[in-house]
């Protein structure tokens, strides 16, 4: 059981003993013809290896070996098709050579992904590699298998590492997975591969629907902030002043300091100060003067544009380093403030994690409760106002806003706006790491309104903010439930139904048992007898129950046989139990008429039956009744399809996809089936698993002759499992509430 050493994974010294499965690690039930192994059983699993340093062992000759990376894969893609290096013969023997039809997965970070190999070549150790043996497999059906999400929770309980994760090849050696035989593996992969253009295509709309859906809750609060910083979001009142005259105020306070005017520089000599304390004097600084070509829009006339250095000190952060020597956990300790102190859509800043200590002062910034904080890196731009004082790193802008020029909830929805945000994308440096220009902010442009405006506009803002985020709440409980119900296809729901997992199931309405009973007396009293059925006793599969009646009665000559336990698709409710289709309904076709007596004998007939053909039977479930041919009442030799039966197409291109309810008595073509239930109440669950994955699996394996259809007597022989009465309705109930949202999702 040791690890060869040996390149080529189809060495037999790679095979590797895996440990006996036990009844407690089965996760579900699976079918009695499927097995459960180890994958370690059925395939031979190595890591890669890498010759290093790997640059000594590139070549670009044609005979080189291909280098196989992660980089050579296609996005969403299956197949590993060619790579960008080859390395020389000499590495082989550090590395790991694989062949074209074996499996890769990805073995770290992003770990657990399966790629199918089109080419030979070298894989490093960031790939494990699968080589499925012979026969076993159906390559796709694995593949399949490899990227569900059940393999990925086993991979997940098999990565090692506290940082980087990778996959522990013993472990998934060990990983269990279930076996179909190999024709049904080409069978559930054909099935597979049939839905996922339209799984594809749904993920595709969901993914649009997804990016409609935040551009417009976006643009709602976008746009309210553009109102407000523009004055068009609450009226102007003239005995609320004019901003002109608080930002003369301010001018003039600078006047008083000594500073010459507005424009220019103020500190000495343009040296910036090394105050830790925004509030010195020395880090004011004077802005350059508005020009007209600079306004980007009309403000109202008691509105007035300034620079929001004018109106604001700002300043950058700083860090003592090595940070790990000021941390402090004393409770005098300085709040050193992070981008991890921020709270998920949070305005504010309440609390931080760590200290530093009085050491660290001389080498950072310190702020005050009160003052805005902007993050100035990567993703720059978002304002948060300070609850606490502290001290913060060059990461953060500090902004502190001038006394009564603000009103701090205005700032702060200005500073949130996408005006503001474009200003600061104009402002950021930085090739790779973008990072605010703390000169250039103090240029950035603002409207300034009167402070009893910006009151009334924040007070306008915060009443609609609300129904903002509850749209926002809308939205995402609208892409959850489309997520839901995009994994409830048609089909799917359906499955669920016949399979007794759509509802759940209520011991007091009976049994399916004493139904199937109950339908075989009432074909006794009008002449017919029943065929044999089989019944799940606590729900799993038996290997015989006689439910024959001793008093029989065939309308056919054929018997019908007896349901053997290999025929049994699946475990059903320990309430239900399996049948014969043509124990529940009669089976019979129509009769058939040519063009030419239809339009002899059977066209503007005023009263009479309505004259159902293929043709009039739609894709979407619908019946084209009124076709202009109908039969007269009197002539009573042709077959009739009740009131609230079954129409089915069984012949011919549209054999098993034409399906239809009827509303009223019709007669119908042969190429039509009628599927009339002996017992009244259980026709619309009839009609409903004629459209299941069970039946039409069903119907498509007994397709034969030239034209292609079914006979009768093979529709009459398929399996069907029946629930008790009350729960076929509730079934029902659930079907019909869930179909038209797949309906309408698929619009």
């Amino acid at each position: 059981n040791k690890k060869s050493k040996s390149s080529d994974l189809r060495s037999k010294s790679q095979i590797r003993v895996t440990t006996e499965i036990t009844e407690d690690e089965i996760p579900f039930e699976i079918p009695e013809n499927w097995c459960w192994c180890r994958l370690g059983e059925v395939t031979e699993i190595a890591r890669g290896g890498s010759p290093r340093p790997i640059k000594d062992y590139l070549t670009t000759d044609e005979d080189g070996y291909n280098w196989i990376k992660i980089g050579d894969t296609d996005k969403d893609g299956k197949y590993i098709n060619r790579t960008a290096e080859k390395i020389k013969k000499e590495g082989l023997n550090k590395t790991r050579f694989v062949h074209k039809g074996d499996f890769l997965l990805t073995n770290s970070m992003s770990f657990g992904r399966p790629y199918i190999l089109n080419i030979d070549g070298c894989i490093h150790d960031g790939w494990l590699v699968i080589s499925p043996k012979d026969n076993i497999f159906n390559k796709d059906f694995l593949y399949y298998v490899l990227s569900s999400t059940f393999a990925y929770n086993q991979f997940c309980d098999s990565v090692s590492g506290a940082v980087v994760k990778n996959l522990n090849s013993d472990k998934v050696r060990e990983s269990l997975f279930p076996l179909p035989p190999l024709a049904e593996q080409k069978r559930i992969v054909a099935a597979i591969e049939k839905f996922m253009p339209l799984i594809e295509e749904y993920s595709k709309k969901e993914t649009q629907l997804k990016a409609i859906n935040e551009k417009i809750g976006t643009f709602t609060k976008k746009a309210i902030l553009q109102e407000a910083v523009q004055g068009k979001l609450v009226p102007q009142i003239a005995s609320e002043g004019n901003a002109r005259d608080l930002l003369e105020e301010i001018r003039n306070e600078r006047l008083s300091h000594g500073f010459a005017n507005s424009y220019g520089i103020c500190s000495e000599k343009g040296k910036k100060s090394k105050s830790s304390d925004l509030r010195s004097k020395s880090q004011i600084r004077v802005t350059t003067e508005i020009t007209e070509d600079e306004i980007p829009f009309e403000i109202p006339e008691n509105w007035c544009w300034c620079r929001l250095g004018e109106v604001t000190e700002i300043a950058r952060g700083g860090s003592p380093r090595p940070i790990k020597d000021y941390l402090t956990t004393d409770e005098d300790g300085y709040n050193w403030i992070k981008i991890g102190d921020t709270d998920k859509d949070g305005k504010y800043i309440n609390r931080t994690a760590e200290k530093i200590k009085k050491e660290g002062l001389n080498k950072t910034r310190f702020v005050h409760k009160g003052d805005f904080l902007l993050t100035n890196s990567m993703s720059f731009g978002r304002p948060y106002i300070l609850n606490i004082d502290g001290c913060i790193h060059d990461g953060w802008l500090v902004i502190s806003p001038k006394d009564n020029i603000f009103n701090k909830d205005f700032l702060y929805y200005v500073l949130s706006s996408t005006f503001a945000y474009n200003q600061f994308c104009d402002s950021v440096s930085g090739a790779v790491v973008k990072n605010l220009n703390s000169d250039k902010v103090r240029e950035s442009l603002f409207p300034l309104p009167p402070l009893a405006e910006q009151k009334r506009i924040v007070a306008a803002i915060e009443k609609f903010m609300p129904l903002i985020e509850e749209y926002s709440k809308k939205e995402t409980q609208l892409k959850a439930i489309n997520e839901k119900i995009g994994t409830f296809t048609k089909k799917a729901i359906l499955q669920e139904a016949v399979q007794g997992k759509l509802v759940p199931q209520i011991a007091s309405e009976g049994n399916a048992r004493d139904l199937l009973e109950e339908i075989r007396n009432e074909r006794l009293s009008h002449g017919f007898a029943n065929s044999y059925g089989i019944c799940s006793e606590k729900g799993k599969k038996s290997k015989s129950s006689d439910l024959r009646s001793k008093s029989q009665i065939r309308v056919t000559k054929k018997e019908l046989p007896e349901i053997t336990e290999d025929e049994i698709p699946f475990d059903i409710p320990e309430n239900w139990c399996w049948c014969r289709l043509s124990e529940l309904c009669n089976l019979y076709t129509g009769d058939s008429i040519n063009e030419t007596e239809k339009k002899l004998k059977y066209t503007n007939i005023k009263e009479g039956w309505f004259y159902i053909g293929t043709k009039d039977v739609n894709f979407d479930q619908t019946i084209n009744y009124d076709n202009g041919i109908k039969i007269p009442f009197e002539k009573d030799n042709f077959r009739i399809a009740p009131k609230n039966t079954v129409l089915m197409c069984i012949e011919g291109g549209s054999a098993g996809r034409k399906i239809a309810f009827t509303n009223q008595d019709v007669c119908f073509g042969n190429k039509l089936c009628c599927f009339n239930s002996y017992k009244n109440e259980i026709e619309k669950f009839i009609f409903y698993f004629l459209q299941s994955t069970l039946f039409t699996d069903a119907f498509k394996d007994n397709i034969n002759g030239i034209i292609g259809g079914v006979s009768i007597n093979n529709l009459k022989g398929m399996l069907f499992p029946l629930p008790p009465l009350a729960e076929q309705k509730r079934i029902v109930a659930a079907i019909e509430k869930m179909l038209p949202l797949c309906e309408k999702l698929g619009e």
